[in-house]
């Protein structure tokens, strides 16, 4: 539902190769699945890009999901990332791979999937935050946008602002006092009881130029533009 509004928002006219401009086919398999097609993208040699969930669980935990976070022997339940690129089940590992190591079919397929990026809300002595999903990293990445008390911006995410009120309710009353981590980000995305309903606000109730798209699907779609 997003992604022509996030392919037009990394489209230029000064760029000589633009997706806004190329044929795209957009199709929904689920990323948790994309590596039952590997031979097909092998054989028709088409670029490819691969938007997929970071989806981890705690393994000794009746495999729960869980904030994806370090040093605590999380896995991920994400069957692409695990029998295909980059290959591994491990959390800590998938966090720290570069941008060869999302790469397959001889680079024409590229995997991309939550990862931590900076944020200047993070708690002391952290700088950078991951979410599991894409909902919470649209959050992580945009929430001073959802955080504001702009009238435009009440509705965001129905009933009434159900996201903003959570995040008044869970972790401050002032945003100069904002401050989140992975368990808090989780905390919030909890308010989403209905993904679709999510997206349609993003498209309905926030302005184009206003939010960010997560840096995970930014830089794919940035390499499928090459």
């Amino acid at each position: 539902m997003l992604l022509p509004l996030m392919i037009k928002k990394i489209s230029s006219s000064k760029k000589e190769n633009n997706l806004i401009s190329e044929y795209i086919s957009v199709i929904e398999v689920g990323g948790a699945y994309a590596y039952k097609f590997k031979d097909l993208l092998k054989f028709i040699e088409v670029k490819t890009l691969v938007i997929t969930d970071l989806d981890s669980i705690d393994p000794g935990n009746e495999r729960s999901g869980v904030p994806p976070m370090t040093g605590k022997g999380y896995e991920t339940c994400n069957k692409t990332l695990i029998e295909w690129v980059p290959g591994e089940k491990m959390i800590d590992d998938l966090l720290e791979f570069n941008e060869e190591e999302k790469l397959g079919c001889d680079d024409m397929f590229r995997i991309a999937y939550q990862y931590p990026v900076k944020s200047k809300r993070c708690r002391e002595n952290k700088d950078r935050i991951c979410g599991r999903s894409f909902e919470e990293q649209f959050i992580i990445e945009n929430i001073d946008l959802i955080y504001e008390k702009h009238d435009k911006y009440e509705s965001f995410s129905t009933p009434s602002g159900k996201i903003k009120k959570k995040i008044k309710d869970n972790i401050t009353e002032n945003i100069d006092n904002l401050v989140i981590d992975e368990e808090k980000i989780d905390i919030i995305a909890d308010a989403i009881n209905n993904k679709p309903t999510f997206a349609y606000d993003i498209m309905l109730h926030l302005e184009l130029t206003d939010w960010t798209i997560p840096a995970y699907i930014r830089e794919g779609l940035e390499w499928l533009q090459e």
